[in-house]
């Protein structure tokens, strides 16, 4: 029966791939087929858009059939050797809101599918993040995993997440100091002033400019006398 269903599938999704030179009512029954189907035709959808990744149908289909159930077919596929089906499935991903997107955060871990693919997904869906998620995972990510990480945080950030962005912000690794400082120039809190003050005297230039920029975009009042030591700043670009 399997077969047979699975013949059935990919006999409809011919029909969707030539619809041009197909009739109204043929391709409507192949619709009518394939939404019978369901979750058994999306890996033959997905499948379906390395021929044709601007068919309409598909595309619609893929839309349709995404669920926390089947979000898993769509994962895999993010991992595709075919850019077509990589970007057929991003863009998907993107647009729906029938699943939920913290379970796209364990991907971080594979190293088979792209940071910045990812990154664009959960950027498009962060209205649904959970913050706690995200930090959760920094530990257990690589620090490309890590900056990419913290780049979706820099755009859904808020005034809770302070605590925890604070644990980051004398890392060894120089990028993520400065994605940290970054983020916490967007943040106008007290407590948020008071670590850009201490970055003031990091040993890398860019932090210490990450620095100063948050600290320039702030309303909370800050300390004349310790902005005006960076006028002194080895380098020129911070003064």
């Amino acid at each position: 029966m399997a077969l047979l269903g699975g013949f059935k599938i990919n006999k409809a999704i011919d029909v969707l791939l030539m619809a041009d030179q197909k009739g109204i009512v043929e391709v409507k029954e192949a619709l009518v087929k394939i939404k019978d189907a369901g979750a058994s035709a999306v890996p033959k959808l997905i499948e379906a858009l390395a021929d044709d990744p601007n068919n309409t149908y598909i595309n619609n289909l893929l839309f349709e059939l995404l669920t926390n159930q089947t979000l898993p077919e769509y994962m895999d596929a993010l991992a595709d050797e075919d850019k077509h089906i990589v970007s057929g499935v991003m863009a998907v991903l993107a647009k729906s809101s029938a699943y939920d997107p913290n379970l796209l955060l364990e991907l971080f871990t594979d190293p088979d599918i792209p940071n910045n693919v990812l990154v664009k997904i959960l950027l498009a869906r962060s209205n649904k993040l959970n913050g706690n998620n995200l930090f959760a995972l920094l530990p257990k990510v690589d620090n490309p995993s890590q900056k990419a990480i913290l780049h979706v945080i820099e755009e859904t950030v808020s005034e809770n997440m302070i605590p925890q962005l604070a644990k980051y912000a004398d890392s060894d690794d120089i990028n993520i100091r400065y994605q940290i400082s970054k983020i916490f120039g967007k943040l106008d809190t007290e407590r948020s002033r008071n670590i850009l003050l201490q970055k003031l005297e990091d040993p890398s230039k860019k932090v210490r400019q990450a620095a100063i920029e948050g600290l320039g975009n702030m309303t909370v009042p800050v300390p004349s006398n310790l902005i005006c030591k960076s006028l002194r700043d080895s380098d020129m670009t911070v003064q």
